[in-house]
């Protein structure tokens, strides 16, 4: 299910993408770049059962997958979908091999 919304978020006119402060000093030192974050929801997948989010009916879950800029490594991506509305959060992103 959470690979679907993630997918109609993107599709939906008013699609937000909002990313965290932690989130961006992560990319920078990744070299992870937004059209990553955007490819990982339209072909990523999610690989863990979604959590509860401190946020009233919302839930975080992690998509990895392979992108352009990522070669042959896979990263992954913790992110909350709003859950009314076409919003997604990105808390981080990590290569999946390094942890």
């Amino acid at each position: 299910m959470a690979e679907r919304q993630l997918r109609a978020y993107i599709e939906h006119a008013d699609f937000d993408l909002s990313y965290t402060a932690h989130v961006r000093e992560r990319m920078a030192e990744r070299g992870i770049v937004p059209d990553d974050i955007m490819h990982l929801f339209s072909h990523g997948h999610v690989t863990e059962q979604p959590e509860k989010a401190n946020e009233p009916d919302c839930y975080k879950c992690k998509v990895c997958g392979r992108t352009p800029n990522s070669g042959s490594r896979r990263i992954c991506a913790v992110v909350i979908p709003a859950a009314r509305e076409p919003s997604v959060t990105v808390i981080t992103v990590m290569w999946e091999d390094i942890r």
